[in-house]
């Protein structure tokens, strides 16, 4: 008896060992070789803060990151649109996405991502593309922030509505 109970408990323990293996393993896989991991974290977790609750139907759901100047500071900002991408933006990057990332996009007219974004990605499906004049959702919270020493660094989430799915 005390060999059968001393087999189960190394049978479970390898198990438990297979599994933190396999859990390695898939971690591996998913990061992404496209985005600094310190930036991909700050993206997932925006999507997990904002996720689209109550999907509408036509509605393109998104998540962007915008890079720009602000006094001598590089700035990224990050928001989820429900109005997908405007086809005249020739400064978008992406789609950046897997398992754990949804659809994402990255808007920058001077290379300013280079530290976050190690691959700049061209190709942006049309199905993505809003083609309504009309937006289908409120502006969902804005998170913004600041790169120190090519380091996101949180300033501020600003939000403009209380609703917005």
């Amino acid at each position: 008896m005390k060999k059968i109970i001393l087999l189960i408990t190394l049978f479970l323990f390898s198990c438990s060992k297979k599994e933190k293996i396999d859990s390695n393993l898939k971690k591996a896989k998913i990061e992404n070789k496209e985005l600094s991991t310190n930036f991909r974290e700050i993206i997932i977790k925006y999507q997990n803060t904002y996720p689209v609750k109550n999907p509408r139907k036509n509605n393109i759901y998104i998540y962007g990151a915008s890079f720009y100047i602000e006094g001598k500071d590089t700035i990224f900002t990050i928001t989820r649109s429900g109005a997908g991408i405007f086809k005249n933006d020739k400064y978008l990057f992406g789609i950046y996405s897997d398992a754990e990332l949804k659809n994402f996009i990255v808007s920058d007219n001077s290379k300013l991502s280079i530290n976050q974004v190690k691959i700049y990605k061209n190709v942006i499906p049309e199905s993505l593309i809003w083609k309504s004049e009309s937006f289908p959702e409120s502006i969902t919270p804005v998170s913004k922030y600041k790169i120190v020493n090519k380091v996101p660094k949180f300033i501020k989430t600003d939000t403009i509505w209380n609703h917005w799915d």
